[in-house]
C-alpha cells in the first residue's frame, strides 16, 4: 500500500484517484497536508523477496540476483524516455551488473544503487527503496545456506 501511495503517478488522473483514496484514510486525518505533499511524488523501487526460497547457495544467489534485477522492468517507461545514447549506456551498465550478480551477490546491490541515481535524476525527486519479505530467503533456507 505504501508503494502505491508514494510511487510516481503516470497521469494526472491517476494521481487524483490515488489522492481521493488516501484522503479517506487515517493518514489524512492525522495530517491533512501529508497526502498532497507526498502522494505520487517519488520513484519507488519495490523489491519483493517472498518467492526467494533457495535450497542451495547457488540457487540463493541466482534468485536474489533475479529479484533485484526485476526492479528494472518496473521502470522501463522511465528508462525508455531517455535519449538513445543515455538509454544504451543504462542498458549496458545494467546488463554488465546482471552478469556479475550471478557470481557475486554483492554486485547485485549496484543495480538498485544505479537505478536510484537514475530515477532521482529523472524525476528530480528522492527515490525510495522498499524491500518486502526481506527475511523470507533466510527463514526458508536450509541451515547450511544461512551460515554461508
Amino acid at each position: 500500500m505504501i508503494h502505491n501511495f508514494l510511487n510516481v503517478a503516470r497521469t494526472d488522473e491517476e494521481l487524483a484517484e490515488r489522492k481521493r483514496i488516501f484522503k479517506g484514510m487515517n493518514i489524512h486525518k492525522v495530517d491533512p497536508t501529508f497526502v498532497d505533499k507526498h502522494c505520487g511524488r517519488y520513484s519507488v523501487i519495490f523489491i519483493n523477496l517472498k518467492d526467494v526460497r533457495p535450497t542451495t547457495l547457488d540457487e540463493f544467489r541466482h534468485s536474489m540476483a533475479q529479484a533485484i534485477f526485476m526492479v528494472t522492468k518496473a521502470w522501463r517507461h522511465a528508462i525508455s524516455d531517455t535519449s538513445k545514447t543515455e538509454l544504451n549506456d543504462i542498458r549496458d551498465r545494467l546488463n554488465q551488473m546482471k552478469r556479475k550478480m550471478y557470481d557475486n551477490l554483492n554486485a547485485s546491490v549496484a543495480i538498485p544503487e544505479e537505478l536510484v541515481k537514475y530515477l532521482s535524476k529523472y524525476h528530480n525527486a528522492k527515490c525510495i527503496v522498499l524491500v518486502d519479505e526481506f527475511d523470507a530467503p533466510v527463514i526458508s533456507a536450509p541451515e547450511g545456506i544461512r551460515e554461508e
